[in-house]
């Protein structure tokens, strides 16, 4: 995608679930349905690249923070395009999606936009005559998904969002948009078909970063294959995941291991990096390594927040006979909505 030195790249965008970028004190926490509005037929550039089009919908903005608003959710019928500039990201983007132009319809989708003018002339759109208490509720649902998505993490939103309500000028033109899209390994894991997203991640493993030849595009060079390190580190820690749902524990090790190696003590990574190795300490009998792991990031320093990190210490302090942090897990696993009929009810 193209901003000022490029915060996003096109490959990095898919595969991230295609979070699409280019280029505020903390995220809002909630919708503002007093401001929500009826949208139709509006264009929004996604970074010069993508193009999304609201054929007719709703817009709920979050809660304006620091006396901005740029999140908001969209509900109703839209399509998200994109073009790329060349045969090279063409083949990045057939890589993950399997196309080499992307042009999906999409119903539901979170907005990030840095641009004031652009929230304010969505907001000045016609008012939502009466809001359906069913959508409101599933605009909820998909705004708190978004929130504690490991996409929003990644590619760091909070800080861009931060820099533009400070006024940074590179932030301003900033543009995000979350929604499901057609990225192929993460569909067929998903689905369950282990051996198609294996086969799909290992072809991202092969695929060559390819760069510009040109004297003068060496920092561009040098931060493609920064970017293309991380990005074979992503598929390794997706590659350690999948064989840990199929019960590869060694596979597992090694491809967490080479992942570990590149994103350890990346802030955004962090949960992702503790899940995956707490589940390879449970599968290898280490339970009490696992509880102090996920004791520490989940209840005491707080880095941790996801439901599955709240399940697997569920197991961890069963396992090991923490019965306080076991029932505090436990509640909060589903207060998420996590099904935890496989563990045991917490003793008395």
């Amino acid at each position: 995608m193209k901003s000022l030195r490029r915060p996003c790249h096109l490959i990095h965008a898919i595969s991230l679930g295609l979070l699409l970028c280019a280029g505020n004190w903390s995220q809002a926490s909630s919708l503002d349905p007093s401001r929500a509005v009826s949208v139709k037929n509006v264009s929004l550039n996604a970074g010069g690249l993508a193009r999304l089009r609201l054929d007719e919908g709703m817009v709920l903005p979050a809660a304006a923070v620091g006396g901005k608003t740029e999140e908001l959710v969209f509900l109703g019928k839209g399509r998200i395009t994109l073009d790329p500039p060349d045969d090279i990201e063409a083949g990045q983007l057939e890589l993950f999606i399997g196309e080499p132009r992307l042009d999906e319809e999409v119903s539901e989708i979170v907005l990030v936009l840095g641009s004031d003018a652009a929230v304010e002339a969505l907001l000045r759109r016609p008012p939502v005559a009466a809001l359906d208490p069913a959508q409101l509720r599933r605009g909820e649902e998909i705004f708190e998904k978004w929130r504690r998505s490991a996409e929003r993490k990644a590619m760091n939103v909070d800080g861009a969002i931060l820099m533009d309500t400070a006024g940074d000028p590179l932030y301003q033109g900033y543009f995000a948009g979350w929604f499901h899209g057609r990225v192929q390994g993460m569909e067929a894991a998903a689905a369950g078909r282990p051996a198609e997203a294996e086969a799909f991640f290992r072809r991202a493993l092969e695929a060559e970063v390819e760069s510009p030849a040109a004297a003068d595009a060496a920092s561009d060079r040098q931060e493609m294959k920064r970017e293309g390190r991380f990005l074979d580190a992503m598929v390794q820690l997706q590659l350690a995941r999948l064989a840990l749902d199929q019960g590869k524990d060694e596979a597992a090790q090694d491809a967490f291991d080479q992942a570990n190696k590149v994103l350890r003590g990346f802030v955004r990574f962090t949960e992702e990096l503790q899940v995956t190795e707490s589940r390879l300490d449970l599968r290898h009998g280490d339970f009490d390594r696992a509880f102090k792991r996920l004791r520490k990031g989940l209840l005491r320093r707080q880095t941790l927040e996801g439901t599955e990190s709240y399940v697997l210490l569920a197991i961890a302090a069963q396992a090991t006979r923490h019965q306080e942090e076991l029932e505090q897990a436990v509640k909060a696993a589903r207060d998420n909505g996590a099904d935890l009929a496989l563990l045991d009810a917490p003793r008395p």
